[in-house]
């Protein structure tokens, strides 16, 4: 998508469409709208209103487990292909590097490399447990650090250290120095493992670096692409789902991959904790990743803010959904949740008796808590802390009474921790890193289906299925459509009315004989409608100059005429016009044109992500309104052939269309 204040392309560069065919091809279909020649801003349809990361997001659980069941297939499917993880890359089993231990009293601290994704390396500490019986099973912790700044390295300074142990926010100053590594320590003298690690441009993960990962603005679109790949928050990187939330979700579930090389790790009993930034990371992972047993995301879950950060959001990830019902997704498994003084505070009448509502229905609304305190200001603080260790105790059976309270430990620095030495030198990074890695990627998933598409009936339909359900969340149909109501404004035409989408029109433009019906045809006046058959003429055969004004052939509030619906009921066959959303007028010194006007959020960081994360784009708009109007006369003629005819430009919104009327279930 391109968004204001972004470089337009010139006629000589190249077009902004996909080298080769990709199993979620449709996602350039949608994300890059068609614009007709015109492209001036103009104003912007009639609709529902954009939401943003700031837009309430409620969740209402469904009545049945059944229900809930059918809605969680949904959305996982959904957050998968907008993390860029559907279909799964399929990659060589990690191959973890441990070395470099730091000896303390009662926990071991080690230092761990592994690749996410061919070149991308994930940078860590792993604490463990000093002494661990042999043949032991323990329990781990993955812990996402969250948008603290070098938070593996942290270290506050001697003002808010003060501050934090006078306000009761920390018992040791240690820990008010480095409350995650307090959080580390803690878990590890608890009898867990517990591997802590990088977020991109963090650290020691510099590949991409922290402008890049989470501060990205704007970027020229002539740069975007060259013969060496792409960059991220480019249409092709949105249209392969490539970003930086899919690559931290990519490095949670390799994560996960590199504890189970562990023998001591017992694969049952794998949680995951974080806050902020990383409790976004904790309640994604665990969402899509039934491995994770137990979810501690602190901070973050709500009805409110969903995430301020380009590292939070991702194309099609919150369209009709929000972090409530995607942290629903973890149940039945254990979910507990903190809130303070901040987008989460309203969490305990918000949000959190919902959520006891659905594990209400799965019979465990026991393993469901929140714990607010809300006299604190964002963190993830002692106090918060405490009440993790006691659920990860509680749910994974460690035995300890609550509350279950740190002691001080000797911290440790960015000299013992930092993974990169003479031995492991640190990687390349860089745009030109970029640009390989997000090609790369590409090309793993490319190579997945080219293979399937060589191979037999049993993979051709494993495409098949995999197009077919890429499409449904591309399109919005992995949310609920409200039923369409239709009123009839006067005889030949149907005003349609959509709670999730701008208002559309039908309009009866002619009928005739079955027998008489030439290949797609169009009227040069609306007006001659009611008088004779015969004021309908090919458009082809319209003067070049004619033909290129919608106005000049239709009017201005008509649908340009490359898409019409035929209604063949036995000797007579209607031919309908519709005006889809999207189509505005506008003025120019040649006449009116019809211009399609994109809508987008008002945000200066210019990340599509934070308009198509929250809003079905208008491509999938016009496709829903298409079906929706399909699947209207098919049940007001059910005997009638219905046909969809379409040239040009409106080809692909009529595929799409034709794909909405199939998936969605028939009317009432």
């Amino acid at each position: 998508p391109r968004t204001k204040n972004q470089e337009p392309r010139t006629k000589n560069q190249e077009p902004r469409t996909m080298p080769h065919p990709a199993p979620l091809i449709c996602l350039l279909l949608l994300l890059c709208t068609h614009m007709l020649p015109a492209q001036t801003a103009t104003a912007q349809p009639a609709g529902p209103a954009l939401r943003d990361l700031n837009t309430h997001c409620p969740f209402t659980p469904p009545e049945s487990l059944e229900a809930w069941q059918a809605r969680a297939k949904d959305l996982k499917l959904q957050l998968q292909v907008a993390l860029g993880v559907f279909p799964a890359p399929q990659l060589d089993p990690v191959a973890p590097q441990i070395y470099g231990r730091v000896e303390r009293d009662d926990y071991t601290i080690d230092k761990v490399t592994f690749e996410s994704l061919p070149g991308m390396v994930v940078t860590g500490n792993l604490y463990r447990p000093k002494q661990i019986p042999a043949d032991a099973k323990l329990p781990a912790i993955l812990a996402p650090h969250g948008h603290w700044e070098d938070a593996r390295f942290y270290d506050n300074n001697p003002a808010v250290v003060k501050q934090l142990l006078a306000g009761g926010s920390e018992r040791f100053e240690n820990a008010a120095r480095n409350p995650i590594q307090a959080r580390c320590v803690q878990l590890a003298r608890m009898g867990c493992l517990v591997f802590h690690w990088d977020m991109l441009g963090n650290c020691d993960s510099q590949q991409i670096n922290m402008q890049r990962a989470h501060r990205f603005a704007n970027q020229p679109a002539a740069s975007e692409v060259n013969e060496s790949g792409w960059l991220l928050y480019s249409p092709r990187a949105e249209a392969y789902s490539q970003s930086i939330a899919g690559l931290q979700t990519l490095a949670t579930q390799r994560a996960v991959d590199m504890l189970l090389t562990l023998p001591e790790v017992d694969p049952t009993r794998i949680g995951i904790s974080g806050a902020s930034g990383g409790g976004t990371q904790s309640f994604l992972g665990a969402a899509i990743d039934e491995r994770i047993a137990l979810a501690f995301p602190a901070v973050m879950v709500s009805t409110g803010m969903q995430g301020g950060c380009t590292c939070e959001n991702a194309c099609l990830l919150r369209t009709g959904t929000g972090n409530v019902e995607m942290a629903a997704l973890i149940a039945p498994r254990p979910l507990g949740m903190t809130a303070a003084n901040d987008w989460t505070r309203t969490m305990p009448s918000d949000g959190f008796p919902q959520l006891q509502q659905l594990y209400n229905l799965f019979g465990a609304k026991d393993k469901v808590a929140l714990f607010p305190a809300v006299h604190f200001e964002h963190n993830f603080n002692h106090v918060s802390r405490v009440a993790l260790y006691g659920w990860v105790s509680q749910h994974f059976g460690l035995g300890f009474d609550k509350p279950v309270l740190e002691r001080d430990f000797d911290i440790a620095l960015r000299d013992e921790l930092s993974v990169w030495d003479a031995e492991h030198p640190q990687p390349e990074g860089g745009e030109a890193f970029e640009r390989k890695l997000t090609k790369l990627w590409a090309e793993i998933v490319d190579a997945q289906s080219s293979g399937q598409l060589q191979g037999d009936a049993e993979q051709l339909n494993q495409v098949a299925q995999t197009l077919h359900d890429g499409w449904r969340v591309c399109l919005g149909l992995t949310s609920p459509l409200a039923a369409p109501v239709a009123t009839r404004v006067d005889s030949a035409h149907q005003m349609f009315r959509n709670t999730g989408l701008p208002e559309w029109e039908l309009s009866l433009a002619y009928s005739q004989p079955t027998a008489e019906l030439a290949e797609p045809t169009t009227l040069t006046n609306p007006e001659q409608v009611s008088t004779t058959a015969s004021t309908a003429t090919e458009l082809a055969a319209l003067p070049a100059d004619e033909a290129s004004s919608h106005s000049a052939i239709m009017g201005w509030h008509f649908e340009p005429p490359q898409l019409s619906i035929a209604v063949e009921r036995g000797d007579s066959t209607d031919v309908y016009h519709i005006r889809l959303s999207g189509y505005t007028q506008q003025d120019s010194v040649d006449g009116d044109k019809q211009v399609v006007a994109q809508a987008i959020v008002e945000n200066p960081r210019l990340a599509a992500a934070f308009t198509f994360g929250y809003n079905v784009p208008l491509f999938a708009q016009r496709a829903q309104q298409l079906g929706l109007t399909l699947q209207h006369l098919a049940k007001e003629f059910p005997e009638a052939k219905i046909s969809l005819r379409a040239a040009g430009s409106q080809t692909p919104v009529a595929a799409a269309g034709m794909f909405v009327a199939r998936a969605l279930p028939p009317l009432a």
